[in-house]
């Protein structure tokens, strides 16, 4: 007793599909289509609107300023790279370097003295 063996549904499906192409008919349409969308983006960029492009006489000199660096998003991430090294420039190396190898995550009181001591450079040299 033999077996036939056994015809994957999908295979002849995608080989019925794969023996016709699209029509010359539709291929046109979809390139006069394409040329029409390619024709329009052009134009539109070629020709700023007064709505959407207002003059630099017309702006603020902030609005001058967001746009040179790149608007609110480039302006977050300076601030928050200027807010850190703020933060590390205050505290000392031994500091930083008992937080980043872990030791922020024990419990002794210790390793939560994380702000400076301001009055020993009050009180440097009989200063004050």
């Amino acid at each position: 007793m033999t077996r036939e063996p056994l015809k994957d549904p999908l295979d002849a499906l995608l080989a019925q599909a794969g023996s016709d192409g699209p029509s010359p008919d539709l291929m046109a349409r979809v390139l006069a289509d394409a040329e029409a969308v390619q024709a329009a983006r052009a134009a539109a960029q070629a020709v700023p609107s007064a709505a959407t492009d207002p003059a630099p006489a017309n702006r603020s000199w902030l609005e001058i300023l967001l746009g040179a660096l790149g608007g609110w998003s480039a302006i977050s991430g300076i601030t928050a790279a200027g807010v850190m090294g703020l933060a590390v420039g205050l505290y000392s190396p031994d500091t930083i370097s008992g937080l980043i190898s872990g030791a922020g995550l024990s419990y002794d009181a210790e390793a939560y003295a994380v702000t400076p001591d301001m009055a020993a450079l009050w009180t440097e040299d009989g200063d004050v």
